[in-house]
């Protein structure tokens, strides 16, 4: 399995929309254009306060992305840049890594597989379980859509 690490951003703005993950993804992409040919990365779930249909970013906010340890370096590049999400922006302050530890119990808020039922994301969950060499006994939440 390869070494990952955490790439932990400080982050001032003043909110994003309730489906922010697709336009936020693209606006870091556009800043590290690796990232869109590397399997193993990811976004870490900012946290927000819902009000009224937005979602407020915290004055202590934070942007973090799960890369592969040789592109950590690499992330660094975000550092001092301002994206726009869905028309709001963030401006990217410093970053710091942030080593993984052992969790006894794993949690994404947010699984993509492109399967279109419930029985098949399973299916797929499953699988890409499998494909790591992790156990497959996971609980599924409610089915969604990511807008976009």
């Amino acid at each position: 399995m390869n070494p990952m690490v955490d790439v932990v951003f400080e982050i001032r703005g003043t909110r994003l929309a309730p489906h922010y993950h697709r336009a936020l993804w693209r606006a870091v992409a556009g800043c590290l254009p690796w990232i869109d040919s590397e399997p193993l990365a990811g976004l870490l779930e900012i946290r927000v306060s819902p009000s009224n249909g937005e979602l407020l970013l915290p004055r202590r906010g934070r942007l973090g992305l799960r890369v592969p340890l040789a592109r950590g370096e690499e992330a660094f590049a975000l550092e001092g840049r301002e994206i726009e999400v869905d028309g709001e922006p963030i401006a990217v302050g410093r970053a710091r890594t942030r080593a993984l530890s052992p969790q006894p119990t794993l949690g994404a808020p947010f699984v993509v597989t492109g399967a279109r039922d419930e029985l098949g994301h399973q299916g797929e969950v499953a699988k890409l379980l499998a494909q790591l060499d992790l156990p497959q006994r996971f609980i599924c939440g409610r089915m969604g859509e990511m807008r976009g």
